[in-house]
Order: C-alpha cells, then sequence, then structure tokens
C-alpha cells in the first residue's frame, strides 16, 4: 500500500511540472503577443547614450503608413528643421527630418536625457546611402519612463529647431516649439 501511494506522490509532482510548465510557456506567449515582439515588420534596436552606455530607448524599423502619419507628414514642410511627433496611444515617438538627405542607421543615434530634456544625437555616416523625402525615424522608450516635454536634436552637430505635435485619439495637436 505504501509502494502504491509512492508512486501515485511522484507521478502527482511528475505532473504537477508538466503543467507549470506549459502555465509558463502560455504566460510567456501571452506576454509576446501584448508586447509586441512577435510583429515580423517591427525590427528593434536598442540605442545608447553618448557615453556608450546603455539607453531606456530603441529605434523601430517599421513602416509608417497610417491616416495619423500621413496626416502629421503633411504639415510637415520643407524647412532645415526637425518634427517630433508623440504618438501617445502607440508608445512611440516619431523623429521627421525633412533636409537629411543621407539615410541613418541605430548606430548613428544616441540617446540621453538631460535634466528632463530628451537629448536626440545623429552623426551622419560617411558612406551611408542617399535617402529620398527625408528620413523617418520611429522611437521607442521601452520603460515608458520619460516623462518630460522637451526634445533637443542634434543632427552632425548642428542643434535643429523641433517642431512638436501629439498624437491622441485620431487627432493632432500642434504644440509649437520644443
Amino acid at each position: 500500500m505504501k509502494e502504491k501511494k509512492g508512486m501515485w506522490s511522484i507521478i502527482g509532482l511528475a505532473a504537477l511540472v508538466v503543467v507549470l510548465f506549459i502555465g509558463v510557456k502560455i504566460a510567456f506567449a501571452g506576454l509576446d503577443l501584448a508586447i509586441g515582439q512577435n510583429q515580423p515588420e517591427v525590427v528593434r534596436h536598442p540605442l545608447s547614450t553618448e557615453s556608450g552606455g546603455d539607453s531606456q530607448w530603441m529605434l523601430l524599423n517599421k513602416s509608417e503608413d497610417n491616416d495619423e502619419v500621413k496626416q502629421w507628414l503633411e504639415k510637415a514642410d520643407q524647412t532645415d528643421r526637425a518634427y517630433w511627433l508623440e504618438r501617445q496611444e502607440a508608445g512611440e515617438y516619431l523623429l521627421y527630418l525633412p533636409m537629411q538627405d543621407r539615410a541613418i542607421s541605430a548606430d548613428d543615434v544616441t540617446v540621453t536625457e538631460e535634466d528632463a530634456v530628451l537629448v536626440v544625437r545623429i552623426r551622419t555616416s560617411e558612406g551611408s546611402e542617399a535617402a529620398e523625402n527625408g528620413q523617418l525615424l520611429v522611437f521607442q522608450d521601452f520603460r515608458s519612463s520619460w516623462t518630460g516635454e522637451q526634445v533637443r536634436v542634434v543632427l552632425d552637430g548642428r542643434e535643429l529647431t523641433v517642431q512638436k505635435c501629439i498624437a491622441t485619439g485620431g487627432e493632432l495637436y500642434w504644440s509649437g516649439e520644443a
């Protein structure tokens, strides 16, 4: 009788381990879907700070063809300034540089926070490809901890004027220069 009880205990523990293993797998699969890590059209590149450390920001490679972004791009003129769009529902920030004629990669960008001001520094690589219609960069704060209002953009050592816009509820709200 004791042998039978011991065997059932072992089988019960093994079943518990299997159920826990499957439960953990399902939980992580659900988190993956919620966070969006399995979106094949989105590639995330972690960015570094100017001192070379890890930043909480990522540069996303993805197509931006939704109506909100198209409307914002139509209102951005081709002057020598930068345009910053905060997409509140998506948790993304878009930077449009209409004058930029060279391709920008994650290696060319550093992001730091200095006194609640987000500073985006971009150094165009010498051998970078030509770009048509400026450059559109999509950023994401994966810790969602940036609460600052101001943004500075420094392109090849030159600080640009930044025109800010917030998108929420399908509407665009221009907030002036950052």
